[in-house]
């Protein structure tokens, strides 16, 4: 009997230690971002301005005036650098939050004692996790549910950032924002539209688990 009681509150304390770590690591991604955001807002504004300065200066030493389109195309060559920064850390962030929800799955399979290395090593495959969880005594009816969908959708995002950066089929049909065969931007957005869905289904894995545990 101790063993039992011990086996399933170890599983509870395990897991949520997990999906604890994992709402950080989303939380430090999300921080990450701000704060690039702002370091580029403060370092390009300060380094045109200085540059404009130094243009002006050598422009006066011949004779020469700095005409509006000069600053204009150094405050655009800027803004695209700045752009493409934010650009590639936000896909970096849709990556990164994928797999921390893998991981966290993963690792909350295996405190469970309940799953072979086999399902806990696949599980990353869409119609494995279903034949695990989309089950009664789980998860029934689980692709109805709004966390799963969002998870399914930033799945199909990390998949096409991954291979060439172009919407698929794929990502389209979880919506239809997504534009086939166009490039994706920046996802920081669909990042922060899409991360709750993460521990919100982690957490309704953990409690039905948990339930397949205690019975």
């Amino acid at each position: 009997m101790n063993s039992f009681f011990d086996k399933s509150t170890k599983f509870w304390s395990n897991s949520h230690a997990e999906l604890s770590n994992v709402n950080s690591k989303l939380d430090a991604l999300d921080i990450l971002y701000q704060n690039c955001m702002t370091f580029n807002d403060m370092y390009f504004k300060a380094e045109l301005k200085k540059r404009s300065i130094t243009f002006n200066k050598v422009l006066s030493e011949r004779n020469s005036k700095f005409k509006d389109d000069d600053l204009l195309i150094m405050e655009s060559d800027y803004e695209m650098a700045t752009n493409e920064s934010l650009t590639i850390l936000s896909n970096f962030i849709v990556v990164a939050s994928y797999s921390y929800y893998e991981q966290g799955l993963k690792n909350i399979m295996r405190f469970s004692g309940l799953f072979n290395k086999s399902k806990i090593e696949d599980c990353y495959r869409n119609e494995v996790f279903l034949s695990i969880f989309n089950k009664e005594e789980y998860i029934k009816n689980i692709v109805d549910r709004s966390d799963y969908k969002k998870v399914n959708e930033l799945r199909f995002l990390n998949n096409a950032i991954k291979h060439n950066g172009i919407v698929d089929k794929k990502l389209h049909s979880t919506n239809p924002k997504w534009i086939t065969k166009e490039s994706i931007k920046n996802t920081y957005d669909d990042f922060s539209r899409l991360k709750d869905g993460i521990c919100e289904l982690l957490s309704e894995i953990i409690s039905k688990t948990h339930s397949n545990i205690t019975t």
